[in-house]
Order: C-alpha cells, then structure tokens, then sequence
C-alpha cells in the first residue's frame, strides 16, 4: 500500500515563492468565507488571483467580481493568454479530483488542496504529471511560517501577520488588513465549523 501524501516545507515554498498567477476555485464573494479571505491575502501578497466560481460569474456586474477581480466559471475559461501557476482548491474533498485534472488539463504548475481537502489519489495523479503539490493546508497559516512574503520572494526573514515593523504608512496598512483577517480566520476555525463546501 503507498504511503500516503506529505506536504515538505521545501515543495510549499517553491509553491509560493514560483507561483505569481493563481486560480482560486471555489473563491466565494461571501465576507464570513475563508475562501474570500484567502482570496483578498494571496491578492494583497502580490500574487495575481483569478477567481474561479460558476455561480458568481454569471451575476451581473459587478457582482460578478471578487475583491475587484472579474470571476470565471471554470478555469477553462480563463483566457488562454493567461499561464495559470497554481490553481488553489476550495471545494470538497469528492469534488478536488476533478479540479486536480482540470489543473492538470490547463498546464498549471502546481496544485494546492487547502485545510480539510484531502484526495490522495488526486494528489498522485498530480505529482505523475509532474505538478507541484500541497495538501491540507492553508497559505494563511504557511505563508508566514516559513517566512515567505509573496511571489519571487527569495528572503528567508519571517514575515508575521502581526509585524507591523518599518514604519512605512502601505505597510501598516497591510499588517491591519492583515491583522483584522487573522482575528477573523482564526474565530471560525476556533468555531469548528465546517469550512469548505
């Protein structure tokens, strides 16, 4: 029997570090989602976030957008011209697979199964076709862990969401933004509630 998926810090860093343009399906438009909070960080990190929800794309605008970002329905129909490097998963774990294979269909270079989403036949399936995996996590909790800021980010100095150092007025607006978002997370997952749907 294999031995099941494990995430390493050195394969989540490549992830986050090599990855500028995500897709983030299941991205939902609702505040009290982690999917929207997630959404707004990758955003303010730097990374270049394309939403992916069949639901709010069909809205009228611009409802149809997501912390500013036009939303699509799938990531087939996110425009050719765009390389998709990681395509982020908000969707239950019986529903992961078959956005695993659509990442792998669009060329994506890495997939990443956020908390609670486990589908280790996907993961494998993957990692066969040579894409970068992380499995049950959350750039939330890894971003600042292994200190990584953003995309391109080659600096290994831990980055908290409560460090407000540097005295710059952009970057006490982002460490509140980022503050009042870790209050906010960390209340649901204290709650138990059931995260993904």
């Amino acid at each position: 029997m294999p031995s099941p998926f494990r995430n390493t810090d050195a394969m989540t860093r490549r992830i986050l570090t090599e990855s500028k343009a995500v897709a983030v399906v299941g991205a939902s438009n609702k505040p009290h989602r982690d999917s929207y909070e997630i959404t707004g960080l990758l955003i303010e990190r730097g990374y270049e976030v394309y939403p992916v929800n069949p639901n709010v794309s069909c809205l009228s605008p611009p409802h149809n957008h997501i912390h500013g970002r036009i939303v699509y329905a799938s990531l087939e129909k996110i425009p050719p011209t765009v390389k998709i490097d990681l395509v982020d998963v908000f969707r239950n774990s019986s529903d992961a697979g078959k956005v695993v294979d659509a990442a792998i269909n669009i060329g994506a270079k890495s997939v990443w199964l956020q908390e609670g989403v486990i589908d280790e036949d996907a993961a494998k399936r993957a990692r066969k076709e040579g894409l970068n995996v992380a499995m049950n996590v959350c750039p939330y909790h890894e971003l600042p862990r292994l200190g990584v800021r953003g995309p391109n980010d080659k600096n290994d100095v831990a980055v908290t969401t409560t460090d407000c150092g540097g005295g710059e007025q952009t970057r006490r607006a982002t460490c509140s933004n980022e503050t009042a978002r870790s209050n906010r997370y960390e209340n649901r997952t204290r709650k138990k509630r059931k995260l993904y749907k």
